[in-house]
């Protein structure tokens, strides 16, 4: 099954679309979908930021996926991934990242 990323992302899609766009252009092999999360309720493990977006990322390519992921997560303000889940697509399971902004100090 494909592997596949959740990120999200206490920033509004308008502060990152450009960046979206030229990482997908740049990994045509990768999926993305971008969602607004309206009610920016807490997430996972109630650590109090709220979430404004999450971004999805599919591939069949673990590699593919992994290299766009660090591409956008340059790409985005500082301090706004607040959270990756991982897996295929069926199975995503929270994870720590390199970029991701801790949600407790």
């Amino acid at each position: 099954p494909p592997v596949a990323r959740r990120l999200l992302l206490s920033c509004e899609e308008v502060e990152f679309a450009e960046t979206l766009r030229v990482v997908a252009s740049a990994h045509p092999s990768v999926t993305f979908g971008s969602y607004p999360n309206e009610g920016g309720q807490l997430h996972s493990d109630g650590c109090g930021f709220e979430c404004r977006t999450v971004v999805t990322m599919e591939s069949a390519l673990e590699e593919d996926l992994e290299l766009a992921l660090a591409q956008l997560a340059a790409g985005l303000p500082q301090g706004t991934m607040r959270e990756v889940w991982e897996g295929d697509i069926l199975e995503l399971q929270p994870t720590t990242h390199p970029h991701l902004t801790p949600s407790r100090p």
